[in-house]
This record gives structure tokens, sequence and C-alpha cells, in this order.
């Protein structure tokens, strides 16, 4: 009994390593595609290319990537670091963006422990890092390339930012008030003027 107890821990353990190990590398995986794009967008956006329409081309050869040419990092790797028409050699800032890109994620993923702790906050607070990650990666990689910061960039930045600061502090407000109510001295706080003097501390910060 004692065994098939301990069979059963271990399996629900091997299940719950199985079930981080495949979430973690999902979410490295998407960093990387994303890396892929945000490159794509740090060179396009310099010089004011769409960065939605038009395929990826080599710069040498003018010719348009297939999808086996732009596998993040295995492409690079499996081809040399060239372009597979021309030969020419790509720079190796595609596969940089795509490594940083992937571990950004996955570290944002870690430091918010989504997976263990899912809730409306945890999910706005994720979004909201990935995205000014992703930001950082093109303003850096446009600097590495042009020694140019775009502006678009930059305020697109601030203004998430300061949603996420907004959605941060209303969020606060609410669960600092449900939790008031909850308490059975709660109304009495409430008259005694506590919560108005909490929030306008919170809009102060």
């Amino acid at each position: 009994t004692r065994r098939s107890s301990d069979l059963v821990v271990y399996n629900k353990c091997m299940d719950i390593v199985t079930l981080n190990f495949v979430y973690y590398f999902l979410i490295f995986v998407s960093g990387c595609l994303i890396g892929s794009f945000l490159k794509l967008v740090s060179d396009r956006i310099v010089k004011n290319q769409s960065i939605i329409f038009g395929r990826s081309k080599c710069d040498f050869c003018n010719k348009s990537l297939n999808p086996k040419d732009l596998v993040p990092v295995l492409s690079y790797l499996f081809y040399k670091g060239k372009c597979s028409y021309c030969k020419k050699d790509f720079s190796p800032s595609y596969p940089m963006a795509e490594l940083i890109t992937g571990l950004l994620f996955l570290g944002a993923s870690i430091y918010v422990n989504l997976l263990n702790n899912f809730n409306l906050y945890s999910l706005v607070y994720f979004i909201f890092l990935i995205t000014i990650f992703s930001l950082y990666v093109v303003m850096t990689f446009s600097d590495i390339s042009y020694y140019i910061i775009p502006n678009k960039v930059v305020f697109l930045a601030i203004a998430i930012a300061f949603l996420f600061l907004t959605f941060s502090l209303l969020f606060n407000m609410y669960d600092f008030y449900q939790n008031i109510l909850a308490n059975p001295i709660g109304k009495y706080l409430i008259q005694a003027g506590f919560l108005k003097n909490h929030l306008l501390e919170l809009f102060s910060s």
C-alpha cells in the first residue's frame, strides 16, 4: 500500500514537472518566433516600410525567404548563417533577437508565475511585461543596426506603461475596497474616512 501511494505521488510530481516543462518551452518558442518578427520590425520601422505587408527577403539577392528559411535560430544554424540562395552571410543579430526575446518571455513567465497564480491581474501583468520587453527589443536592434531609436516605439512604450499603471491603480483600489467590505469592522473604517485617506495616498503615489 505504501509503495502504491508513493507511486501515485511520484506520478503526480512527474505530471507537474512535465506540464511545467511544456508550458515554459512553449513560452520560450513563442518568444523566439515573436523575436524574429521584432527584428523585422526594427529594420522596417527605420526604413518607413510596412511591418505587416511584404514577405521577408534577403538583403543581398532580394529573394523572398521560404518558411524553412525563417525557423528561429535553427535556420541560421542549419544554413551556417548564410542565405540559402546567394550564400551571403546574414547578420548574427537575427538569431540574437530571437534568443533574447525567447529568454525575456521565459523570464517574464517565471517572474509572474502565471501557471500557478492565474488571475486577471497576473495575466495583464504578464502581457504588459512581454509587450514592454518586445518594444525594448525593437529599440535595441534599431539602435544597434542604424543608431536610431524610433520615437514611434518610445511613445508607444510610454502609452502602454501609463495604461498599465492606471489599470494597476484601479485594480488595487477595487481589491482594497473588497477587502474592507469583507472585514467585520469594514463599514466603520469607511465611515471614519480610512478608505478615503488610503485612496488619496494611492493617487498621490
